[in-house]
């Protein structure tokens, strides 16, 4: 049975915290594509959305030493472009980043798994 996805190569980083901010994840997905959106903290779930999705992960002391995988779905929607690309901005740490993750796939109209890393610091 042929695959009806490819992966994108993982993303993995370390994101110093401030002890005293909230420390927040943005994810985007980019090139107007659409798809879903996974965040869990260490082996638990914290949220789920599409397309764009803004979570507060908590104060820095609270998050510090721990590891954030957000898991992304990029469906090929946009006739234009195969492009799939994911966004992630972390702030409350020093400095604010921004990561992206990418992939032309292999097919027309294929799904991307894109999966990021974030341990904090």
């Amino acid at each position: 049975m042929p695959k009806n996805f490819d992966e994108a190569p993982p993303l993995s980083a370390t994101y110093n915290v401030k002890t005293d901010e909230v420390v927040t994840l943005d994810v985007i997905i980019g090139s107007g594509q659409i798809g879903s959106i996974g965040v869990q903290v260490g082996d638990d779930p914290l949220v789920m959305g599409h397309d764009h999705l803004k979570v507060a992960l908590g104060q820095g002391f609270d998050v510090k030493g721990k590891t954030v995988v957000v898991g992304t779905a990029v469906h090929d929607v946009n006739p234009n472009t195969n492009r799939s690309e994911v966004q992630y901005t972390l702030t409350g740490g020093f400095p604010p980043d921004v990561f992206h993750t990418e992939l032309v796939p292999t097919e027309d109209l294929l799904m991307v798994i894109h999966v990021a890393t974030f341990t904090f610091a």
